[in-house]
Protein backbone atom coordinates (compact mmCIF):
# COMPACT_ATOMS: atom_id res chain seq x y z
CA UNK A 1 0.00 0.00 0.00
CA UNK A 2 1.75 3.05 -1.01
CA UNK A 3 1.99 5.68 1.81
CA UNK A 4 1.36 9.16 1.30
CA UNK A 5 4.12 11.27 2.79
CA UNK A 6 2.78 14.80 1.69
CA UNK A 7 2.74 17.43 4.63
CA UNK A 8 -0.67 17.90 5.90
CA UNK A 9 -1.71 21.84 5.94
CA UNK A 10 -0.51 23.98 9.03
CA UNK A 11 -3.68 24.81 10.76
CA UNK A 12 -3.25 28.79 11.49
CA UNK A 13 -5.05 30.46 13.89
CA UNK A 14 -6.73 33.38 12.40
CA UNK A 15 -7.77 34.86 15.44
CA UNK A 16 -7.43 38.52 15.94
CA UNK A 17 -3.86 38.81 18.44
CA UNK A 18 -4.74 42.66 18.19
CA UNK A 19 -4.65 44.03 21.97
CA UNK A 20 -7.55 45.63 22.91
CA UNK A 21 -7.10 49.39 23.29
CA UNK A 22 -6.36 50.84 26.93
CA UNK A 23 -9.15 52.70 28.31
CA UNK A 24 -8.67 55.65 30.40
CA UNK A 25 -11.98 56.05 32.75
CA UNK A 26 -13.62 58.79 33.61
CA UNK A 27 -14.17 59.84 37.34
CA UNK A 28 -17.43 58.48 37.82
CA UNK A 29 -16.20 54.81 36.79
CA UNK A 30 -13.28 55.50 38.21
CA UNK A 31 -14.87 56.17 41.59
CA UNK A 32 -17.71 53.22 40.65
CA UNK A 33 -14.61 50.77 40.49
CA UNK A 34 -13.35 51.43 43.73
CA UNK A 35 -16.99 51.44 45.53
CA UNK A 36 -16.88 47.51 44.16
CA UNK A 37 -13.75 47.25 45.19
CA UNK A 38 -14.62 48.34 48.85
CA UNK A 39 -17.89 46.59 48.53
CA UNK A 40 -16.14 43.40 48.49
CA UNK A 41 -14.01 44.01 51.19
CA UNK A 42 -16.69 44.96 53.68
CA UNK A 43 -19.24 42.27 52.84
CA UNK A 44 -16.57 40.03 54.55
CA UNK A 45 -17.65 41.36 58.05
CA UNK A 46 -20.28 39.56 58.62
CA UNK A 47 -18.86 36.54 57.57
CA UNK A 48 -15.67 37.08 60.15
CA UNK A 49 -18.34 38.12 63.12
CA UNK A 50 -20.42 34.30 62.37
CA UNK A 51 -16.36 32.97 62.75
CA UNK A 52 -16.01 34.92 66.07
CA UNK A 53 -19.32 34.14 67.82
CA UNK A 54 -18.70 30.12 66.69
CA UNK A 55 -15.17 31.04 68.80
CA UNK A 56 -13.14 30.44 65.45
CA UNK A 57 -11.70 33.71 66.23
CA UNK A 58 -8.18 33.37 63.93
CA UNK A 59 -10.12 32.11 61.15
CA UNK A 60 -12.11 35.28 61.33
CA UNK A 61 -8.56 37.27 62.67
CA UNK A 62 -7.71 35.68 58.77
CA UNK A 63 -10.73 37.77 57.07
CA UNK A 64 -9.52 40.74 58.94
CA UNK A 65 -5.79 40.56 57.79
CA UNK A 66 -7.20 39.76 54.00
CA UNK A 67 -9.21 42.85 54.40
CA UNK A 68 -6.19 45.11 54.75
CA UNK A 69 -4.18 43.76 52.16
CA UNK A 70 -7.42 43.97 49.60
CA UNK A 71 -7.95 47.90 50.89
CA UNK A 72 -4.29 48.12 49.93
CA UNK A 73 -5.20 46.93 46.70
CA UNK A 74 -7.94 48.59 46.09
CA UNK A 75 -6.78 52.34 46.90
CA UNK A 76 -3.43 51.47 44.86
CA UNK A 77 -5.92 50.99 41.88
CA UNK A 78 -7.80 54.06 42.37
CA UNK A 79 -4.18 55.96 42.51
CA UNK A 80 -3.32 54.07 38.96
CA UNK A 81 -6.69 55.00 37.52
CA UNK A 82 -6.84 58.61 39.24
CA UNK A 83 -3.12 59.29 37.60
CA UNK A 84 -4.30 58.09 33.88
CA UNK A 85 -7.16 60.32 33.91
CA UNK A 86 -5.30 63.23 34.70
CA UNK A 87 -2.50 62.88 32.54
CA UNK A 88 -5.13 62.11 29.79
CA UNK A 89 -6.39 65.65 30.68
CA UNK A 90 -3.35 67.40 30.89
CA UNK A 91 -2.59 65.49 27.11
CA UNK A 92 -5.60 67.37 26.21
CA UNK A 93 -5.43 70.36 26.77
CA UNK A 94 -7.85 70.56 29.16
CA UNK A 95 -5.41 70.86 32.52
CA UNK A 96 -2.35 73.05 32.54
CA UNK A 97 1.06 70.70 32.01
CA UNK A 98 2.56 70.39 35.41
CA UNK A 99 6.19 70.44 35.22
CA UNK A 100 6.34 66.78 36.51
CA UNK A 101 4.58 66.11 33.13
CA UNK A 102 6.88 68.10 30.82
CA UNK A 103 9.79 66.26 32.08
CA UNK A 104 8.42 63.00 31.03
CA UNK A 105 10.92 60.75 28.96
CA UNK A 106 9.52 58.49 26.01
CA UNK A 107 12.04 55.65 24.37
CA UNK A 108 12.99 56.73 20.82
CA UNK A 109 10.88 53.22 19.74
CA UNK A 110 7.39 54.94 20.95
CA UNK A 111 8.97 58.49 19.37
CA UNK A 112 8.60 56.25 15.95
CA UNK A 113 5.12 54.89 16.63
CA UNK A 114 4.05 58.60 17.10
CA UNK A 115 5.63 59.98 13.82
CA UNK A 116 4.20 57.18 12.02
CA UNK A 117 0.56 57.70 12.81
CA UNK A 118 0.44 61.83 13.97
CA UNK A 119 -3.60 61.91 14.63
CA UNK A 120 -3.67 59.04 16.83
CA UNK A 121 -3.54 59.37 20.19
CA UNK A 122 -3.59 55.35 21.46
CA UNK A 123 -0.11 55.36 21.84
CA UNK A 124 -0.33 57.89 24.83
CA UNK A 125 -2.44 55.63 26.65
CA UNK A 126 -0.51 53.03 26.08
CA UNK A 127 2.58 54.73 27.30
CA UNK A 128 0.92 56.04 30.57
CA UNK A 129 -0.12 52.73 31.49
CA UNK A 130 2.69 50.80 30.48
CA UNK A 131 4.79 53.57 32.09
CA UNK A 132 2.88 53.44 35.73
CA UNK A 133 1.12 50.30 35.89
CA UNK A 134 4.20 48.22 37.72
CA UNK A 135 4.57 50.96 40.01
CA UNK A 136 3.31 50.79 43.64
CA UNK A 137 0.66 53.92 45.02
CA UNK A 138 0.57 53.49 48.44
CA UNK A 139 2.47 55.20 50.78
CA UNK A 140 2.33 59.02 51.53
CA UNK A 141 5.39 59.84 49.29
CA UNK A 142 4.25 58.24 46.27
CA UNK A 143 1.01 59.51 46.55
CA UNK A 144 2.30 63.02 46.57
CA UNK A 145 4.09 62.54 44.12
CA UNK A 146 1.89 61.12 42.18
CA UNK A 147 -0.96 63.78 42.59
CA UNK A 148 1.52 66.39 41.78
CA UNK A 149 1.98 64.79 38.42
CA UNK A 150 -1.42 65.58 37.87
CA UNK A 151 -1.35 68.70 39.30
CA UNK A 152 -3.43 68.03 42.35
CA UNK A 153 -2.39 69.41 45.97
CA UNK A 154 -1.43 66.81 48.66
CA UNK A 155 -1.95 69.93 50.89
CA UNK A 156 -5.79 70.26 49.67
CA UNK A 157 -6.42 66.38 49.95
CA UNK A 158 -5.09 66.68 53.19
CA UNK A 159 -7.10 69.69 54.50
CA UNK A 160 -10.05 67.73 52.82
CA UNK A 161 -9.78 64.46 54.40
CA UNK A 162 -8.24 64.64 58.24
CA UNK A 163 -8.72 68.72 59.22
CA UNK A 164 -9.86 69.45 62.81
CA UNK A 165 -10.40 72.58 64.54
CA UNK A 166 -7.58 72.14 67.32
CA UNK A 167 -5.74 69.25 66.30
CA UNK A 168 -2.42 69.77 67.14
CA UNK A 169 -1.25 67.65 64.21
CA UNK A 170 -0.99 68.85 60.82
CA UNK A 171 -3.77 67.09 58.41
CA UNK A 172 -0.86 65.92 55.90
CA UNK A 173 0.92 64.69 58.93
CA UNK A 174 -1.77 62.39 59.85
CA UNK A 175 -2.63 61.56 56.24
CA UNK A 176 1.47 60.65 56.17
CA UNK A 177 0.60 58.10 59.38
CA UNK A 178 -2.44 56.76 57.98
CA UNK A 179 -1.36 55.38 54.60
CA UNK A 180 2.14 54.68 56.02
CA UNK A 181 0.73 52.79 59.08
CA UNK A 182 -2.08 50.64 56.39
CA UNK A 183 0.96 50.43 54.06
CA UNK A 184 3.41 48.55 56.89
CA UNK A 185 0.63 46.42 58.22
CA UNK A 186 -0.03 45.26 54.48
CA UNK A 187 3.31 44.38 53.84
CA UNK A 188 3.21 42.55 57.20
CA UNK A 189 0.20 40.45 56.55
CA UNK A 190 1.77 39.81 52.80
CA UNK A 191 5.22 39.62 53.70
CA UNK A 192 4.99 37.64 57.13
CA UNK A 193 1.81 36.88 58.04
CA UNK A 194 1.36 39.51 59.73
CA UNK A 195 4.75 38.33 62.42
CA UNK A 196 6.43 40.05 64.11
CA UNK A 197 10.54 39.40 62.67
CA UNK A 198 11.65 40.08 66.19
CA UNK A 199 10.19 36.89 67.98
CA UNK A 200 7.70 35.30 65.33
CA UNK A 201 4.73 36.61 67.16
CA UNK A 202 1.26 37.70 65.72
CA UNK A 203 0.20 41.30 65.58
CA UNK A 204 -2.96 41.41 67.40
CA UNK A 205 -5.97 42.48 65.01
CA UNK A 206 -10.05 43.24 65.20
CA UNK A 207 -12.39 44.66 63.25
CA UNK A 208 -12.27 48.08 64.48
CA UNK A 209 -8.54 48.21 63.07
CA UNK A 210 -10.51 47.43 59.97
CA UNK A 211 -12.78 49.72 59.80
CA UNK A 212 -10.63 52.72 60.45
CA UNK A 213 -8.46 51.89 58.10
CA UNK A 214 -11.29 51.71 55.75
CA UNK A 215 -12.61 55.33 57.25
CA UNK A 216 -9.02 56.87 56.31
CA UNK A 217 -8.69 55.49 52.83
CA UNK A 218 -12.28 56.35 51.95
CA UNK A 219 -11.96 60.25 53.39
CA UNK A 220 -8.85 60.57 51.04
CA UNK A 221 -10.48 59.05 48.39
CA UNK A 222 -13.11 61.60 48.12
CA UNK A 223 -10.99 64.14 48.57
CA UNK A 224 -9.22 63.42 45.92
CA UNK A 225 -12.37 63.09 44.00
CA UNK A 226 -13.30 66.53 45.06
CA UNK A 227 -10.15 67.78 44.00
CA UNK A 228 -10.35 66.79 40.36
CA UNK A 229 -14.00 67.74 40.12
CA UNK A 230 -13.38 70.91 41.31
CA UNK A 231 -10.52 70.74 37.77
CA UNK A 232 -13.94 70.27 35.76
CA UNK A 233 -15.25 73.11 36.51
CA UNK A 234 -12.60 75.03 36.06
Amino acid sequence: MEQNFELSERKVDIQDKRIADIIIYQLDAIKGHYDENLELITKQFPIAEQLKQEGNVEAAETIWRTQIVLLSSAFDFFMHEIVWYGLDKIYDGDWPQTEQYKNLSIRLETLQTIMEDLDSKTWFADYITEKYKTQTIMIFGDVRDHLNLIGVSVDNVAKEAFYQQGCSVKPKDQMKQKLDGLYSRRNRIAHQTDRSERDAERQAISDGQVITFIEDVNKIVVAIMGEKRKRLLQ
